[in-house]
């Protein structure tokens, strides 16, 4: 009696179970690095969260990686050569000594590409990722520790300080011109 009442109970209850991994809807969405960056990209969603294909995240970020057969996705970021190991068929991924559990639902592998879920992603590069679904987006919010972002910024600086130095040369021609 004591049982049946328990379980009728627990019945009751909302679920808390993670979605299943055939529950993952195919979409299009705007792969966004801030504003520096963005490609269009098919990903999944799964309930609220999007599963982005984390090959064309790196791309966009200026990463090199490798997918294997086995769809074990390895890349090395820098500065600090910080490694980066996704395998689509274990629970948790790594990042340097950075370790993020992923839920069978909230990752994927798939003709050669590996899909893994946006928050997920976020938390094990330590980035701020915005799914918005009425947009269709997943916007890296601040971009600056990537790759290409940091690329970025050495050449602005470098078009500042040649700016600065043609200025400077500049105006020594004009002194010994006596302009």
């Amino acid at each position: 009696m004591m049982t049946r009442l328990l379980l009728l109970l627990l019945a009751q209850q909302p679920v808390l179970a993670q979605q299943p991994a055939d529950s993952a809807e195919p979409v299009v969405v705007e792969l966004r690095l801030g504003r520096i960056a963005s490609r269009t990209v098919a990903a999944y969603r799964v309930g609220s969260e999007a599963l982005v294909p984390l090959g064309q995240f790196l791309e966009l970020s200026e990463v090199k990686f490798e997918v294997s057969a086995r769809g074990v996705l390895e890349a090395t970021l820098e500065p600090g050569r910080m490694r980066l190991v996704v395998d689509a068929a274990l629970d948790t991924v790594a990042f340097g000594l950075r370790r993020v559990r992923l839920e069978p639902g909230f990752r994927r592998a798939e003709d050669g590409e590996v899909y893994v879920g946006a928050e997920r992603l976020g938390d094990l590069l330590g980035l701020q990722l915005h799914v918005d679904w009425a947009e269709l987006t997943v916007t890296v919010m601040d971009p600056s520790p990537l790759p290409v972002a940091r690329r970025l910024y050495r050449e602005s600086a470098r078009r500042a300080f040649l700016r600065r130095g043609d200025a400077a040369g500049a105006g020594k021609w004009r002194a010994a011109l006596g302009r």
